[in-house]
């Protein structure tokens, strides 16, 4: 029988998203800096953490079930935003126009999780994380099971496949050449994140004596931080070890704060957590919202709505309300359609 599920891992996965809509903000740079070096590899670390066993002893049904919360949502999105683009662009909420004869062909390189240049222009470039989320998951499923299939020693060879990947990635990130989106390095080092995650899982690292301490970790990031900045689309050659050291420890830390503040029942946090994809999905919109309102009572020109995030001109503290109307118009729009399906469910079922 699996084992219920851990929720301060809804913590976990509220404290990244707000950093998320933060980092996507004009932060201080130092700011962004330590955000970047683990927030999007600790979302694939936990995921791996989630990871049913039912999943990796039958593949079949894990390919399916990834598919299906990964692979699926982000493509329905893709084809919505190429669907309504031009609409939106008149409205100048969107920079550029598509030509007709370019809808079909965007659509079908999007599917393989290559994003149309008016969708990375426009902010959709965020997407590449679901690409990153379904490969890292179905090649990790596929690891597993083989691991499994022929009794060999996960405890012994899981560390060394994610060190192989990593090296892989190092020097694959050194060919300069034109690499499809399936097979770019921050794929496979989006697959050591989640092997990692399933094997933190496996083990109960964090159920060890001095886990609680685990915190101190985002030394690490932070010490980097003051120097370079890096991500999982920048880090390249050796500093793919580097980087790879630092998400880990920023996402452990990640945890073991959200493991601490689970025992005082924050559920504001936990809503946010259970809210990441409408989050990760319409925090970019919901900028618009507070850039129309700037607009408005500046008599700013209609123009500046579609840049991204928002116009450099604005003050520099309003990274602080763009986080915040970001991550919360999100979370209302998901409570409401709970609501809704709630009310549709006790009356018609």
């Amino acid at each position: 029988m699996e084992k219920e599920r851990d929720l301060s891992l809804d913590y976990a996965k509220g404290i990244l998203i707000i950093l998320m809509v933060m980092g996507h903000t004009f932060l201080p740079q130092i700011i962004k800096n330590f955000i970047f070096y683990f927030h999007m590899p600790c979302f694939l670390f936990i995921s791996g953490m989630l990871l049913s066993e039912n999943l990796i002893d039958n593949p079949i049904n894990g390919i399916k079930n990834k598919l299906k919360a990964y692979y699926v949502p982000y493509i329905l999105w893709i084809i919505l935003f190429i669907l309504i683009h031009n609409l939106l662009s008149v409205l100048h909420v969107f920079n550029g126009q598509y030509e007709f004869n370019e809808y079909i062909p965007s659509i079908l390189n999007s599917a393989f999780f290559e994003i149309p240049p008016l969708a990375v222009k426009n902010g959709f470039g965020i997407l590449w994380f679901m690409g990153v989320l379904t490969i890292s998951s179905l090649v990790s499923i596929f690891i597993l099971n083989f691991l499994r299939r022929f009794s060999l020693n996960e405890k012994v060879l899981l560390p060394l496949i994610v060190l192989a990947l990593c090296v892989i990635s190092y020097f694959w990130s050194n060919v300069e050449c034109a690499k499809p989106e399936l097979l770019k390095p921050r794929a496979i080092l989006g697959t050591t994140f989640f092997i990692t995650g399933y094997y933190v899982k496996k083990h109960k690292i964090f159920d060890l004596h001095l886990s609680r301490w685990l915190w101190v970790l985002y030394l690490l990031p932070i010490i980097l931080s003051y120097k370079t900045f890096m991500s999982m689309n920048t880090a390249k050659g050796i500093y793919i070890f580097v980087y790879f050291i630092a998400a880990i420890a920023g996402s452990i830390s990640t945890i073991s704060v959200a493991r601490i503040l689970s025992k005082w029942k924050i559920e504001y946090l936990s809503q946010i957590g259970k809210s990441t994809i409408f989050i990760y999905f319409l925090h970019f919109f919901v900028y618009k919202i507070l850039t129309l309102a700037f607009i408005v009572t500046s008599s700013m020109s209609i123009n500046l709505l579609a840049i991204i995030p928002y116009p450099k001109t604005l003050p520099s503290f309003v990274w602080i309300f763009y986080t915040i109307i970001g991550v919360t118009v999100p979370v209302v729009i998901k409570s409401g359609i709970d609501k809704i399906k709630a009310l549709l469910k006790s009356k018609f079922y």
